[in-house]
């Protein structure tokens, strides 16, 4: 039976990689400007279903905290490597001032799997599933995961990087933001 389930998401994935969505992590690290690196960008506003809670996430309801957007899905393997990165970062901060929401692009995940994922990676923050539309917003970009946006007190876009972003990274980012 687990090897029948495992062929099955094996073959999920490859027809997932094989369409024109979310491309495959390469491997390589690259931080992508934001307006060239001059300008900040107001992130776009979204309202997102929360897993396990029935609820809607504004992302403008958080303004005057840092949000770090996750995007990513179950499938991604360095998508759970950077599940371990954002741990760090989350018991670093008080949620008074840091937010992290993880946002599911796979339209084909079901909120059962993003559920079961979120208790398997034991994860303490907002899952929230997206199925592409937030993702695919030019200003977010996410069409290779993991993809990692931080959003100032503001709104405003301050970072944002393709592929695994290290703790220290994602902490000496935004501690910039913080007084």
């Amino acid at each position: 039976m687990a090897v029948a389930v495992a062929a099955l998401v094996l073959m999920a994935t490859f027809v997932y990689l094989d369409s024109d969505e979310q491309q495959p992590y390469d491997g390589n690290d690259y931080q992508v400007p934001v307006d060239g690196g001059t300008d900040m960008t107001l992130a776009p506003d979204f309202s997102l279903p929360v897993v396990d809670d029935g609820g809607i996430l504004q992302l403008s309801s958080l303004r005057g905290r840092v949000v770090v957007l996750d995007f990513m899905a179950t499938w991604c393997a360095p998508c759970a490597t950077q599940m371990i990165e954002l741990e760090n970062v989350q018991d670093a901060y008080s949620p008074s001032q840091v937010v992290i929401l993880s946002i599911d692009v796979d339209d084909r995940e079901s909120e059962s799997l993003i559920s079961n994922y979120k208790i398997q990676k034991d994860i303490t923050w907002d899952v929230l599933r997206d199925g592409g539309s937030v993702g695919s917003l030019p200003v977010y970009n996410a069409k290779t995961i993991p993809t990692i946006v931080i959003v100032d007190q503001t709104g405003h876009i301050t970072y944002r990087n393709v592929g695994v972003t290290q703790d220290t990274v994602l902490m000496e980012e935004i501690d910039k933001l913080l007084p």
